[in-house]
């Protein structure tokens, strides 16, 4: 008898099981997902310091066309030039004496001729002349229609130099100190 509850007990557990079912499942939501990129913009140089063999004796200007401007966008940009190197507005866009710093003395010079920049044309991306002198207020050199994926961009930098303008003393030398940036449109 113990035997016929027992089985009757577990019979009833299981039509018990059986009658409540399987447990239902709730009705999933749906999820719309959306997104829009920002615009990116990156540029970086091929180089930082570019040498200009100033020599009055040569063909006129001084031309270095080494400096290569990579650029990545996603959206429309612009490239513009500044002067950066932080001397007052009659001398910028000039090559200044420099040591280690721009140098007022003892000779407070500059090149005659302010350094010129130009821009080569490169498929979707337009280039731009700036017009000399380059000063802190930015002047386009590149305008960019499309999305671009490392793009290199050369860039021509002119320079005159003439008898009349003074050899440095030892250990200092001409310069110039730009800086480009990318915008996005």
């Amino acid at each position: 008898m113990k035997v016929s509850l027992s089985v009757l007990a577990g019979m009833l557990l299981i039509l018990s099981v059986l009658f409540i079912g399987p447990v239902a499942a709730a009705t999933t939501g749906s999820a719309a997902i959306t997104g829009n990129p920002k615009a990116s913009v990156s540029i970086t140089l091929n180089q930082t310091s570019i040498y200009l063999n100033l020599d009055a004796s040569q063909a006129q200007p001084i031309t270095n066309s080494s400096l290569g401007i990579v650029v990545s966008t996603n959206d429309p940009f612009f490239v513009a030039v500044t002067d950066n190197s932080g001397r007052g507005a009659g001398d910028q866009g000039y090559m200044g004496n420099y040591t280690s710093l721009y140098q007022t003395t003892p000779l407070n010079t500059k090149l005659a001729s302010s350094l010129s920049l130009s821009g080569t044309t490169n498929g979707t991306t337009t280039a731009g002349t700036i017009t000399p002198p380059i000063t802190t207020v930015a002047q386009t050199l590149y305008t960019g229609g499309q999305k671009q994926g490392n793009q290199p961009l050369t860039t021509l930098l002119s320079q005159n130099v003439g008898y009349g303008d003074a050899t440095l003393p030892s250990g200092s030398v001409y310069r110039i100190d730009l800086q480009f940036t990318i915008t996005a449109m």
